[in-house]
């Protein structure tokens, strides 16, 4: 991008322009040469490229007359952020893995996982924050998961920056990733939790990135929800509003010394329902490699959506703040997956399809978008009589997907209570929605 127009006050004296003008001729841009860092590589085995550069000589910030004459004449400009500050890039994908590469002459080239919401960030040499990239209308990570079949590269070209904020020279919006205004609309929302991660990279407080020490801290929040109902239909009305009936809250922690407490200490807001609550000791795990450990909260229904405000966390000797974002309008963008049963001729459930639509009623909504992974259950009344108890369960069925013809052909519709549809979404919360039937 290049540098923006400056309002110039013709009554400052010339002689600032001439002084100016003579202290350039003294500066020397001195460029930046690194090796690329040793990844801990988002997961996948499909990888994307991201490019971009800091360089313009002039439309760096102390290096043209026009934008050290604004700074002292009170202008904000736009500029390119300097090569001499910018040591790294490091970029977050949607649920877990990180990468970081050194800025080499002033540009860099950074592994992604296609298929995965993408953060990035700009580090210091001493490893401190300096800003984060946005591809505006809130869209604050690159929606890798959106992007055209065929698309192996994406270059930011210059970027260009305003107090820590970070715009791309090409924005892949509408070229390498074709949205639709409700698209865009509906991820926007579902990225604020995400993005107030990569907006706050050092969780831990102590001035540094967390993940250039080993360290990676993600919470998430998974909303448990009430859809319609069946009626005497096949195909589920989905309700308006949509009502939420529980959350929790998930932190979960890459520690390179693999030493993980029994529990942690979670004090939300008041009115939270997490004021020194510890976690529900059923839902800690482990990854299978020991470097992750996983923290649950048990649902909570009063209130049944997080407030807005710092959740802080006390783990081993660290204190860790997570900066959850107003989440009171979520039950107008979440991705409902609204059911429909197709029978056998003896009435018993051959397959159930569904429909993506956000939770608004008021559009359709490209599953990529939002949904992961998908999961559906079935409650029925078991023939040897009530109460009733899940019959069939599935889990992990790709997104996009929109159907599945049962495995178990012998559930009669007239016995089943209800229908579950549950999704991870891009950014790794989990969704669990009730369709009832009378």
């Amino acid at each position: 991008m290049g540098v923006g127009k400056m309002k110039y006050n013709t009554k400052k004296s010339i002689l600032i322009i001439c002084l100016l003008v003579s202290a350039l001729l003294i500066v020397s841009v001195v460029a930046i040469s690194c090796k690329k860092t040793s990844p801990n590589s988002p997961g996948g085995s499909q990888q994307m490229t991201i490019k971009g550069n800091f360089t313009g000589g002039t439309n760096a910030r102390g290096f043209s007359v026009m934008d050290i004459l604004a700074s002292l004449l009170g202008e904000e400009r736009l500029y390119a952020l300097d090569p001499l500050q910018v040591a790294k890039v490091a970029i977050f994908e949607g649920t877990n893995g990180y990468w970081i590469s050194d800025v080499v002459n002033g540009g860099f080239s950074v592994n992604a996982q296609a298929g995965k919401p993408t953060g990035m960030i700009f580090i210091g040499a001493s490893d401190n924050f300096l800003g984060y990239l946005t591809l505006g209308n809130g869209i604050e990570s690159i929606p890798l998961n959106m992007t055209s079949d065929g698309v192996k590269t994406i270059d930011l070209q210059t970027l260009s920056s305003t107090s820590g904020i970070v715009d791309p020279g090409h924005n892949p919006i509408g070229s390498e990733i074709p949205m639709t205004s409700d698209d865009i609309i509906a991820y926007a929302f579902g990225n604020g939790p995400y993005a107030s991660i990569i907006k706050n990279p050092d969780i831990d407080g102590d001035g540094i990135v967390d993940i250039t020490t080993g360290y990676f801290f993600r919470y998430y929040v998974d909303y448990g929800v009430t859809g319609g109902n069946f009626g005497a239909n096949l195909t589920a009305t989905m309700p308006s509003p949509v009502n939420i009936i529980s959350y929790r809250l998930g932190i979960k922690i890459t520690d390179p010394n693999r030493v993980f407490p029994a529990s942690i200490t979670i004090n939300g807001p008041a009115g939270s329902g997490l004021e020194g609550v510890q976690n529900d000791p059923l839902c800690r795990f482990i990854s299978t490699d020991g470097s992750m450990c996983g923290f649950y909260s048990q649902y909570l229904n009063t209130p049944p959506i997080p407030p807005a405000g710092a959740y802080v966390v006390q783990y081993n000797s660290k204190t860790l703040t997570f900066n959850v974002p107003d989440q009171t309008n979520i039950t107008n963008y979440l991705a409902m997956l609204v059911p429909s049963v197709v029978l056998n001729t003896n009435g018993t459930i051959n397959k159930i399809t569904w429909e993506y639509k956000l939770s608004n009623g008021s559009a359709s909504v490209d599953p990529k978008a939002l949904v992961d992974t998908i999961g559906l259950e079935i409650t029925a009344i078991p023939q040897t009589g009530p109460p009733s108890a899940q019959v069939y369960s599935v889990y992990n069925l790709p997104s996009g997907t929109t159907g599945h013809t049962l495995t178990n052909q012998s559930i009669n519709w007239t016995a089943v209570t209800n229908i579950g549809t549950s999704y991870y979404d891009v950014f790794g919360d989990n969704i669990s929605v009730t369709w009832s039937k009378p």
